[in-house]
C-alpha cells in the first residue's frame, strides 16, 4: 500500500506478480539479457517492487538508486555498472546516454499486455502455455547468478559496488522460514500482520523487511514517504500497523515527537514519573501504564524494527519501558 497525495493505492500480491511478469517480458523485448543490469531509481512504491521482482525473474541484475542520491553519483554508478536501462522517477534528470529510459510512473501502462501470466504469445504463432521461468528467463537461474549490485559511496564520493547473489538472498530467508514455521498457529491471532516501513527500498535492510519477509508472512507492507514524525504516527494508527520499520535516526525524532506532545498537555512532569515507575515493571502493566500513548498508535501495534545503524541506549530503553518491542535487524 502506497499514498499518492491524498489518493490511498492498494496493490494485491497478485497484481504485483502479474506486472513483474510483465515487466520481465518487456526487458527480454528491450534485448536485457542475463547478467545485464537495471538501474531502479525512484521512491518506495508497487511499480518500484514489480521492477524488482521483474529485474529477478528475467535474470538481469538490479542496481538500485537511492532515491535521494545526487545525479552526478548516479551518473558515476550508471557508468560504472554499463547498466543497459535506468527506471526512474518522472523528476529524475536524464543521466546516461548509453542506457534507455523507462518512466516509474508509467511502468504498469507501458508494460500491459494482452497476455496472461504463464502464458505468451509470439507474433505470427499461437498462443503457447508455459511456465513462468521458461517466459521470462534466458536460462535457468541459480543460487550463483547475480541478482543485484547495491552501491555506497566512500569517503572519496566514488561508488563502490557490493555484489549479491540469488544465493545470498536465500541464505538469508531461509533459516527465517524455517524458523518461523513452528510460530504459524501464534501469527493467526495477529493476522494480517501489517508493517509501515520508512526506510528505502535501495538499502538492503529495506529490502529484507519490504521485500522478502512480507511475503513469507503473508503481510501487508505500508510505504510511508513522509519523514514528519506526526504524518508517521498517524499512519501507524492508520493503518493498524503491527510494527514499525525505521532507521535509528527516525525512532528519535518519534521519541521527541512523542516527549513534545506530553509536554503541549502540560503533562511533562506526569510523564516523568510514570516513566520512573515503570522501571522494571511486568510487560502488561507498562502497556496500561502508558495506555494513552498505545491508543494513539493503535492497540494492533506492537513493535518498533530498526536497522541500517546502532540505535542509541537511551531511545531503545524510551519504547520498551513504554510497552513496546525493540528488534534490532
Amino acid at each position: 500500500m502506497a499514498r499518492r497525495g491524498y489518493r490511498r493505492e492498494v496493490t494485491s500480491y497478485r497484481q504485483l506478480t502479474r506486472w513483474a511478469v510483465q515487466f520481465a517480458l518487456e526487458l527480454r523485448e528491450r534485448g536485457i539479457r542475463t547478467g545485464d543490469r537495471v538501474m531502479l531509481w525512484g521512491p518506495n512504491g508497487p511499480e518500484w517492487v514489480a521492477a524488482f521482482w521483474g529485474c529477478l525473474l528475467r535474470g538481469a541484475v538490479a542496481v538500485p538508486m537511492d532515491d535521494a542520491a545526487t545525479p552526478e553519483f548516479a551518473a558515476r554508478v550508471a557508468a560504472d555498472a554499463a547498466v543497459k536501462l535506468i527506471v526512474a522517477a518522472q523528476e529524475k534528470p536524464e543521466i546516461s546516454s548509453a542506457a534507455s529510459l523507462l518512466e516509474l510512473e508509467d511502468l504498469v501502462s507501458t508494460i500491459s499486455r494482452p497476455y496472461g501470466v504463464g502464458s505468451v504469445r509470439t507474433p505470427g504463432e499461437p498462443q503457447q502455455k508455459q511456465s513462468i521461468a521458461q517466459i521470462c528467463a534466458d536460462e535457468p537461474l541459480t543460487r550463483k547468478h547475480v541478482a543485484e549490485i547495491l552501491f555506497t559511496s566512500g569517503t572519496t564520493g566514488e561508488p563502490r559496488g557490493v555484489v549479491l547473489t540469488h544465493g545470498n538472498f536465500l541464505a538469508n530467508l531461509e533459516p527465517i522460514e524455517r524458523g518461523f514455521a513452528p510460530y504459524r498457529k501464534y501469527e493467526r491471532w495477529f493476522h494480517p500482520l501489517r508493517f509501515v516501513t520508512l526506510v528505502p527500498l535501495s538499502h538492503v535492510f529495506g529490502q529484507v523487511m519490504g521485500l522478502f519477509l512480507p511475503p513469507l508472512l503473508g503481510a501487508t507492507v505500508v510505504f510511508e514517504l513522509s519523514a514528519n514524525p506526526g504524518e508517521i504516527l498517524r499512519t501507524v494508527k492508520r493503518e493498524r500497523a503491527t510494527a514499525l520499520i525505521a532507521v535509528p535516526r527516525m525512532l528519535d525524532a518519534l521519541r521527541g515527537a512523542l516527549e513534545r506532545e506530553a509536554e503541549a498537555r502540560g503533562e511533562q512532569q506526569a510523564f516523568a514519573r510514570a516513566f520512573a515507575a515503570a522501571a522494571g515493571q511486568k510487560f502488561l502493566r507498562r502497556v496500561w501504564r502508558f495506555r494513552r500513548i498505545h491508543r494513539r498508535l493503535g492497540w494492533k501495534f506492537w513493535a518498533f524494527i530498526c536497522g541500517g545503524a546502532a540505535l542509541g541506549a537511551e531511545t531503545e530503553n524510551f519504547f520498551r519501558r513504554l510497552g513496546y518491542a525493540v528488534v534490532h535487524h
